[in-house]
């Protein structure tokens, strides 16, 4: 399968420790190790390659049907690199996937059951509008 998602990221620099927030040193010092003297091109391709590794490691411990359906899913892969960004001194802000899909068309069939009851809904929803917009003019 393939899966095109949205990361965004930060240098580790702050840790909250109750209501105060104080200079996280060993984040900073992870990311001067793994980055400083990097063009921003490396540092990029870097944390690239590492979340789509982690990304595909997490993904193969789930089902394709795991995969496109459960929460889960998300959360697993976003805990997995949030832990691997750690290492690196980063932290993960935020994991959003915009786009599943696979050559075989095998996520295409688990969705259409989900297509089929969207397409019922919006089909019951418009005969009941249009019975209350008749009811309405009717009163007029």
């Amino acid at each position: 399968i393939n899966v095109e998602a949205i990361v965004q990221l930060k240098v580790d620099f702050f840790a909250e420790i109750g209501e105060k927030t104080i200079l996280n040193e060993r984040g900073l010092l992870l990311a001067s190790q793994h980055f400083l003297g990097h063009s921003n091109q490396q540092i990029g391709e870097k944390v690239k390659l590492t979340l789509e590794s982690v990304q595909a490691n997490t993904l193969s411990l789930f089902s394709l049907l795991e995969i496109y359906q459960k929460k889960e899913v998300l959360t697993a892969i976003h805990d997995s690199m949030n832990r691997e960004m750690k290492i690196l001194g980063l932290k993960l802000v935020s994991y959003s996937i915009i786009d599943i899909n696979d050559d075989g068309g095998f996520l295409m069939i688990f969705g259409k059951p989900g297509i089929s009851k969207v397409k019922k809904e919006a089909a019951q929803g418009k005969s009941r509008n249009e019975s209350m917009l008749k009811i309405s003019k009717s009163k007029i």
